[in-house]
């Protein structure tokens, strides 16, 4: 959940990254997607909000977690509707075996 975000903001987007396996594993990669609110229509997040450029790389324990904070920024250009809008995020990550 990234709370406080508005045009020209960047903001911090809290996530943890579950491992299930008996081995350890190297995050790699993580990309966040943008969902709409179903309510403003108007506003279309995938052209107003931009993910993480580059995620830090993160060892996760064998069916271990770690948190990392990620950055997420909105546009300057994004349009009124945008305003109190929820979008959902879906994240996904790319891990190697440690």
């Amino acid at each position: 959940k990234a709370v406080g975000l508005f045009p020209g903001a960047t903001r911090p987007l809290r996530v943890t990254v579950k491992n299930p396996h008996r081995f350890g594993i190297v995050v790699t990669d993580i990309s966040v997607r943008v969902g709409a609110d179903r309510s403003r229509w108007t506003c279309w997040p995938r052209s107003y909000i931009r993910g993480p450029q580059k995620a830090p790389r993160v060892t996760v324990p064998a069916r271990g977690s770690r948190r990392i904070t990620l950055r997420i920024a909105m546009s300057h250009r994004a349009p009124d509707a945008c305003q109190r809008a929820t979008l959902p995020m879906h994240l996904s990550a790319t891990a190697s075996l440690r």
